[in-house]
């Protein structure tokens, strides 16, 4: 809830208001993905080094990061951002927020009314500078498509912090996936965390989905904030529980590739500091023990071209039926034949998912898709015209042995897969996974 502050603040408070009842959630002391979905490792920073890693972050925001008239990169609101604010030791990253108008105005200012900052090429004057803090972000470097994303941290107890975790795709706004966003403000003696999704409306509007819950110790203890990020849901937890779900799958298609943000505002929706409200010097501290991101299926099979054989009859083949080339072609399995028309290309999206593509395509624009985007039990699976959506994109998911899952990527819970349906000749289609032979599948070569 960053990018387009100006627009954004005077809306933010009121929306979350609005937007469901606060909860209070049972803790643990650990978390982890959802047990079952086929998710490995992808990203880890345990920020246990003495400075920024670059390979896998930079300093500030991205200078793509547009900012109510500030410079990109530089600025947020009341803050400007510098990497001296990014403090390591004892395992975690703090990102130290100060009032830098008094006694420490020298540190930044030498005297001169102002400095240069060397990050983002330009000179930083007093009138700007009445508080620095830190913020780092994976732009250019790290981005995702789909997965679960979490992290540890010790919220800030200052009324006036603005803590973030969360995410931004470079190619406009919205959308904006808010893991986390903490506006320094009470609830009785609980903190408020607000989860939220901004996205795009018809007509070139925007809009917002969200919530809060209640960390309870939040600024005294450490908890996990995590979001599933799927096709057909956002889901997000505190410390392994549940908090809320979104399902509107047409609004989670607008994020394609993110990349993530860690900040540490000072003011906007959290309010401005009140002079004397801490003593003589403000400081706010957001630390952060990790940041970890899971995919499904990561690694997967190699790109290539291969013979989909079910378990149930290795005599067969996922098949073209008829040698149709055209949209709309019935697949089937049919008797190995090394025929054309049981040749499949696996192109790997890089998100975990994959195209699978006929022939493998020979210019024919066709992938394996769910009829009409069907999700329920008895589905057609079919050739169809490439268009980029989420039913021609399919999770690969090793069963062990050799022998695969194929699951559409909008199936509810991914509790679908394809499955042969009887002998030679007959079609497939989506049903409910059992582990039963005919819904596990080897790539062979063709």
């Amino acid at each position: 809830m960053k990018s387009c502050r100006a627009a954004l603040t005077a809306v933010s408070a009121t929306t979350l208001a609005l937007m469901g009842v606060v909860s209070t959630i049972p803790r643990t002391a650990n978390a982890n993905p959802p047990a079952g979905q086929g998710y490995a490792p992808v990203f880890a920073d345990e920020f246990n080094g003495t400075s920024l890693n670059t390979a896998d972050w930079s300093h500030g925001y991205p200078t793509s990061f547009g900012n109510g008239g500030h410079w990109a990169g530089s600025q947020n609101g009341l803050t400007t951002m510098e990497p001296s604010q990014e403090i390591f030791g004892g395992g975690f990253l703090d990102l130290r927020a100060v009032n830098v108008t008094d006694a420490n105005l020298g540190t930044y200012l030498g005297g001169q009314g102002g400095y240069w900052n060397t990050i983002y090429n330009r000179w930083v004057s007093q009138s700007e500078i009445a508080y620095t803090s830190g913020a780092i972000n994976t732009d250019g470097k790290h981005t995702w498509h789909y997965g679960y994303i979490e992290g540890r941290f010790l919220i800030p107890w200052e009324h006036s912090s603005w803590p973030a975790f969360w995410a931004l795709q470079d190619s406009g706004w919205p959308p904006e996936l808010d893991i986390f966003e903490f506006h320094g403000q009470f609830s009785g003696t609980n903190y408020l965390e607000n989860y939220t999704y901004h996205f795009s409306t018809s007509g070139g509007g925007n809009s917002s989905w969200g919530g809060t819950a209640t960390p309870g110790d939040a600024h005294a203890g450490w908890h996990v904030y995590g979001v599933d990020w799927q096709a057909d849901h956002l889901t997000y937890y505190i410390d392994g529980a549940q908090v809320a779900t979104y399902t509107n799958t047409s609004n989670i298609s607008q994020m394609t590739n993110l990349y993530l943000l860690l900040d540490n505002q000072v003011g906007g929706w959290a309010a401005t500091p009140v002079a004397g409200d801490y003593g003589t010097t403000w400081g706010s501290d957001f630390q952060c023990d990790w940041v970890r991101v899971w995919q499904k299926n990561p690694a997967g099979p190699a790109n290539g071209t291969y013979r989909l054989t079910p378990q149930s009859q290795q005599g067969t083949a996922l098949d073209v039926g008829g040698w149709n080339e055209g949209s709309g072609a019935t697949v089937d399995i049919y008797t190995a034949n090394h025929g054309e028309n049981q040749k499949w290309g696996l192109q790997s999206e890089g998100d975990g998912t994959y195209e699978i593509i006929p022939y493998p395509d020979y210019g024919l624009n066709l992938r394996l898709d769910q009829k009409n985007g069907g999700t329920t039990d008895g589905t057609v699976v079919w050739d169809y015209t490439n268009n980029g959506g989420t039913p021609q994109r399919w999770y690969l998911l090793n069963t062990g042995g050799g022998w695969y899952r194929l699951i559409p990527t909008d199936s509810p819970s991914e509790s679908l897969s394809i499955n042969s349906n009887g002998g030679s000749g007959s079609a497939v289609s989506l049903e409910t996974y059992t582990g039963a032979a005919n819904q596990l599948w080897r790539l062979d070569t063709p």
